[in-house]
């Protein structure tokens, strides 16, 4: 699995620019190569997203 399939997983429609974006703006990639942290700053981003619509 790659980060891009890991970010896909949460987001399905991210296309392969908003993969990018969202691992290098909004977790700590590449710092941070541990999936599961950056599974959990995933999910931030997902509530994130839901309560900003």
């Amino acid at each position: 699995m790659t980060w891009n399939d890991l970010v896909k997983k949460y987001i399905p429609n991210a296309n392969d620019e908003d993969c990018e974006y969202i691992l290098w703006n909004k977790t700590p990639f590449p710092i941070s190569m541990d999936a599961e942290v950056i599974k959990s700053y995933l999910k931030k981003h997902i509530e994130e997203l839901k309560s900003s619509s």
